[in-house]
C-alpha cells in the first residue's frame, strides 16, 4: 500500500507540474487542480482500505474524478469518451456493489480480512467463485481488462495529456 501510495502521489505531482504549462490557456484551473488531486486521494484510499465499503466509496470518488477530467475541454470528443467511461464504469460499480452486498451476506462483515477468515472456514459456499467473478469484471472495467477496455481507446486522446497520462499510468492500476 505505501508502494503504491508513493507512486499515485509522485505520479500526481508530476501531472500537476506538467499541468502548469500544458493547460495555461484553459479556464477553470482552480477545478482541474482540485479534481486531480481529489483523483490522486481517492486513489490512496483504495489502496489503504480495510474494508469492501471504504474501498468502494473511495473508488468511485476517483472514478467520478478521472470521467469529469476526461470531459474537461468540453468538446463533444471529451465528452463522448466521457459518457462511454461513464456507462461502462456504471455496469462495473453495479457488480462490484452486488458482490460486495452478497458477500456481506454471507459473511456478517465487509472487514476484509475477517471476511477471508469467514470465506476460509466455509468453503462450501457455491456462490463466491461467482461473486468474485463478478467482482473481478467489475473492476476490470476500470482496469480496462479485454473485453471491459472499449472507454480506453476513446479516453485517451479525448482527455487533456497530463490526465491521459494519470489513467494509462495510474488509473487503471488501481482497478487492477
Amino acid at each position: 500500500s505505501v508502494f503504491l501510495m508513493g507512486l499515485f502521489t509522485f505520479m500526481g505531482l508530476v501531472v500537476s507540474i506538467y499541468s502548469v504549462g500544458y493547460m495555461r490557456e484553459d479556464t477553470g484551473l482552480q477545478q482541474y487542480y482540485a479534481l486531480l488531486l481529489l483523483m490522486v486521494a481517492a486513489m490512496n484510499g483504495v489502496v489503504i482500505a480495510g474494508d469492501l465499503f471504504t474501498l468502494f466509496i473511495f473508488y468511485e470518488t476517483m472514478g467520478l474524478c478521472s470521467f469529469v477530467l476526461v470531459a474537461f475541454r468540453r468538446n463533444w470528443e471529451g465528452i463522448e469518451a466521457a459518457v462511454k467511461y461513464l456507462m461502462m464504469s456504471a455496469v462495473g460499480s453495479t457488480l462490484v456493489l452486488f458482490s460486495a452486498s452478497y458477500l456481506y451476506g454471507l459473511t456478517g462483515t465487509l472487514n476484509l480480512g475477517e471476511m477471508s477468515t469467514l470465506l476460509q472456514t466455509h468453503p462450501d459456499q457455491p456462490i463466491v467463485p461467482i461473486l468474485i467473478a463478478l467482482m473481478t469484471a467489475g473492476f476490470g472495467v476500470k482496469g480496462a481488462v479485454v473485453p471491459f477496455a472499449a472507454w480506453l481507446a476513446d479516453a485517451h486522446p479525448a482527455a487533456p495529456s497530463g490526465i491521459s497520462a494519470m489513467l494509462s499510468g495510474v488509473v487503471i492500476k488501481v482497478g487492477i
